[in-house]
Order: C-alpha cells, then structure tokens, then sequence
C-alpha cells in the first residue's frame, strides 16, 4: 500500500495530539482548526449565508504545515518585544522605597505640626497644613499598593503557597496603614478641627485617647513597613516570632497613647499659666516720631 504523504509535519511546528482550537477572525471567513491530527490539518472555512437564505457553507482542506504556515501568516499579530523582567522589578522596587519615603517622612511630619496643639491652639492655616501632608501621606501609600502589587505578581504570581511569613506580615502592616490613614482623614482632622480653639490637653478624655492612638498606631504602622522591607535577617523567620515583634510594637503604640493622653492636661495647664502670669518688665511704648 502506498503511503500517504500529505501533511507532513516538520519538527519546528510540532502539533500535540490532543485538540487545539485557533480562531482567526477575517471579514469574509473565519478559519477554525478542529482535530489535529499528526499527519495533517484539518481546516474549516465558514463562508457567510448567501442572500437566498441557504444554508451556510462548509468546505475542508488539507494542508501541509508549510502551507498552513502560508496560509495562517495573514492573521497572525505582530508581538512586541517581551519586558525585561529585571528591568520592570528595579523600576518597581525604586517606586516602591519613593513610597515608603514620601509616606513615612510626612506622616512622622503631621504628627509633630500637631504636636504643636499641646501648647498652643491650631489656627486655620495649620490646619491647612495638616490636610496638605494628609493628602502627601495619601499619595505615598498609592504608591506603595500599586508598587507592591506589582512586586508580588512579579514574585509569586498571587500563589498564596509562595508568599512567605514575613511577606503576609507586610501585607498586614499596609493594611492596617492604610486603614489607620482612612481613619485619620474621616475621624482625626474633622475631630481636630471641631475642637480647633482648644488646646489637646483641655479636651474630654476619650477625645485624647483616640487621636493619640491614631498618632502612635500609624508611627508604629510606618516604622514596621520599614523595618520588615530594610532588614534581611528577618526573611527566614518564623511567623510566630513577627507575630511577637509586631505585637510588642503596637504594644508600646498603644501605651504611648496612653500616656500622651494622661500628660498632655498637666502640659497643657503648664502653659496657660505662663500665658496668664504677669510680667515685671513690660515692653515700652513705641512713639512716632
């Protein structure tokens, strides 16, 4: 019996057994490949309906690979030279660490210009202020979500078995940042700004206890993410240890509020008895000439 020869297939364009489907799309046909067998292709050309409403046409044909190479050329989608993943990770990683910086430098900024409350009253421009190094802060942590989610698609492709304790405990700590960041904008600048002619110390107490938290939550939210991001010594470590080191330093967060809270009324009476007391020597008068 003679062989057949039709559809040989060269070796570069190897074709598996299992079934593939190619569709390309043209404005007259459409080519679907169905079986692919090893010894050809088998192509179905779809033809439109034709205008005396009769059933829509089909035609098979045989081709040899390097004929359906010549034939399936036309459809074919010019690719773009691939990225360089080496390049897209240094380009994330410098957008990641400008993040960090502008966030953690501004945050630590607002909460010392408030800090100013505890002697003296805020006026309107402060409080202008502070809004501009909230919205700083604001644009710092987009920067790190977008950089960040864009590290981790680059190392672990979303595969939860891959991320490791001290990446999850990151991923916390932005969290609980950014949470901490929506909170400051919607409950700590209306509440400040409620209270603007008093001083930090005169306020009631649950007032002082929850916006030192704030302040002490997003310090200790700010010096985690770098302390987790700079220091390699803590990638092999254990969840249980971060789980330890991230608790005792929302632990001292908190007892700092506490403390902030219980001081600031003695600061507080402290300078308005210097406001208050008489002065021996008072300037003199300055005359016109």
């Amino acid at each position: 019996m003679r062989q057949s020869t039709v559809g040989k297939i060269s070796p570069e364009v190897f074709v598996p057994h299992r079934e593939r489907r190619l569709v390309m799309n043209n404005s007259r046909a459409c080519a679907v490949i169905g079986s692919v067998p090893m010894t050809a292709v088998r192509v179905v050309m779809f033809l439109p309906q034709t205008r005396h409403g009769h059933a829509t046409m089909r035609r098979f044909y045989y081709f040899n690979c390097d004929h359906f190479r010549r034939f399936a050329r036309p459809f074919s989608v010019p690719r773009c030279p691939p990225m360089d993943i080496t390049l897209l990770n240094d380009f994330m990683r410098a957008t990641h660490l400008l993040g960090m910086a502008l966030g953690f430098g501004i945050a630590i900024l607002a909460d010392l210009f408030a800090a100013r409350a505890v002697m003296r009253p805020l006026d309107d421009r402060d409080f202008e202020t502070l809004e501009i190094l909230h919205r700083l802060v604001t644009m710092g942590l987009a920067l790190l979500w977008a950089s960040g989610v864009v590290l981790l698609w680059l190392r672990t492709g979303f595969d939860l078995d891959r991320f490791s304790p001290k990446l999850m405990t990151k991923v916390g700590v932005v969290v609980l940042l950014t949470a901490n960041a929506i909170a400051m904008g919607k409950i700590g600048l209306p509440t400040m700004r409620a209270y603007q002619s008093w001083r930090f110390g005169d306020l009631p107490l649950p007032l002082r206890l929850q916006l030192s938290a704030l302040a002490t939550i997003s310090a200790a939210c700010w010096i985690s993410a770098l302390t987790l991001g700079v220091f390699s010594q803590l990638k092999p470590l254990q969840w249980e240890f971060l789980s330890f080191y991230v608790g005792v330093v929302y632990l001292v967060a908190l007892i700092a509020a506490v403390l902030a809270a219980s001081i600031t009324p003695i600061i507080a009476a402290i300078a308005r008895l210097r406001e208050n007391r008489p002065r021996l020597f008072s300037p003199l008068p300055k005359f016109r000439g």
